[in-house]
């Protein structure tokens, strides 16, 4: 898994190594040296914490600067956690202390709590007060078939959602909706705005595990799915409006590029760069990917070997690098 923040690229890999890396120099710049489950998806929020899901179904949280754990989350979630997305919503409306419907996370002791706080209140260097409108939150898909969203200036649980008939591997944000997807083939649509997160579509036409989900443009929703095609919807009207074929394979991953261009990865061993607007492939480039990231002009890839890929705007590969020192 790939994660970009301020100049640097956050690389999660199967022997549970996590690697900062300074894109400047293309080097590591710290290796955080606690070792833990193999990492599954990473996350990063506005304040510079990067918070990472496991195979062992834990959440962690970490500040970035010396790779230092400041909290896990577990005991919620009792399968793997495939995806992590960070968002916000009305503080009025889904607040805990505001919101009694809200579901508390696993407790924590006094203890717990305190340090936990401070480590972010230093992380961020500064503190959150209840008089921010948007209140960030942080959604989480699993194995276990639910999708949970928290807090994340406490880490409570605010709702668990449910639905789903199998794991749920992908998670994106469109407008007013956060949209997932499924070992069940299928890829519901949850309010963001109204209390509950309640589901308000689900999304039929993929024939296989709906593996990835990107949001283009203001209504248009993207996702690539085993049964070797790329769906294209509409947010608005919830309905497909066409699928995209070229891949040999099952589509493992998507990245918006710019508003037209998004790449795709596949277990065929190619990554595709296609045009929205024209419905059509521009360019095949040889490499295997099981996750794929764009930002700042450039697309990352992870994938076999433990190696990150990193392509020019031109397709061309500028670097590699190991996912190991």
């Amino acid at each position: 898994s790939t994660q970009s923040t301020w100049g640097e690229l956050v690389s999660g890999c199967e022997d549970g190594s996590i690697i900062v890396w300074d894109m400047d120099v293309k080097k590591p710049r710290i290796t955080f040296e606690e070792k833990v489950s193999p990492v599954c998806c990473l996350a990063v929020t506005q304040d510079g914490l990067l918070i990472s899901g496991h195979e062992d179904a834990v959440i962690r949280i970490w500040e970035t600067a010396e790779g230092r754990l400041l909290n896990t989350i577990q005991g919620e979630h009792t399968d793997t956690i495939w995806k992590l997305v960070v968002t916000d919503v009305d503080r009025k409306m889904h607040s805990p202390s505001l919101n009694p419907a809200a579901q508390p996370s696993a407790a924590k002791g006094d203890d717990d709590d305190q340090e936990f706080l401070e480590g972010i209140a230093a992380a961020r260097n500064r503190l959150v007060t209840v008089s921010d409108p948007r209140l960030p939150v942080l959604v989480s898909a699993s194995g276990d078939k639910t999708i949970r969203v928290w807090t994340l200036e406490t880490m409570d649980c605010l709702a668990t959602l449910t639905g789903h008939n199998g794991p749920v591997v992908s998670l994106a944000v469109l407008g007013k909706s956060i949209y997932s997807g499924s070992e069940d083939r299928t890829i519901r649509a949850w309010s963001l705005v109204d209390p509950g997160f309640p589901c308000t579509a689900q999304l039929n036409g993929h024939t296989d595990t709906v593996n990835s989900l990107i949001a283009m443009k203001l209504d248009v929703l993207l996702s690539a799915s085993g049964d070797r095609t790329i769906g294209v919807w509409t947010a608005i009207g919830k309905k497909q409006l066409t699928k995209l074929e070229g891949h040999d394979s099952g589509v493992q991953a998507l990245a918006r590029i710019d508003s037209e261009l998004f790449a795709s990865a596949s277990w065929d061993q190619s990554i595709k760069i296609w045009s929205l607007d024209r419905l059509a492939c521009l360019h095949t480039c040889p490499c295997s990917a099981v996750s794929l990231l764009s930002s700042s002009n450039f697309l990352f890839s992870g994938g076999a070997l433990n190696l990150v890929k990193v392509w020019g705007s031109g397709t061309l590969v500028l670097n590699e690098k190991e996912c190991r020192e």
